[in-house]
């Protein structure tokens, strides 16, 4: 595993504390509000992993499977 891994297992395992309970629906919410965004104003990009911070949740954003910037719902 390499630095990068640890980076992307760390995220992903801060998406998963936050998709229960609560904070679920926080994060269910914002990913939803996130989609619906790029769906009317970005229709190429699709929301790919999430960070998680204090307040609000950044997406990266991706076009054909690589990371084309990021997108924050707060």
């Amino acid at each position: 595993m390499g630095p990068s891994d640890d980076v992307e297992y760390r995220i992903r395992d801060d998406a998963d504390r936050y998709a229960t309970g609560k904070a679920g629906d926080r994060y269910a919410k914002a990913r939803t509000l996130a989609d619906e965004w790029l769906k009317q104003f970005r229709p190429e990009l699709r929301t790919g992993q999430v960070h998680a911070f204090p307040g609000y949740y950044t997406f990266h954003t991706m076009r054909d499977g690589a990371i084309a910037g990021t997108l924050s719902v707060h």
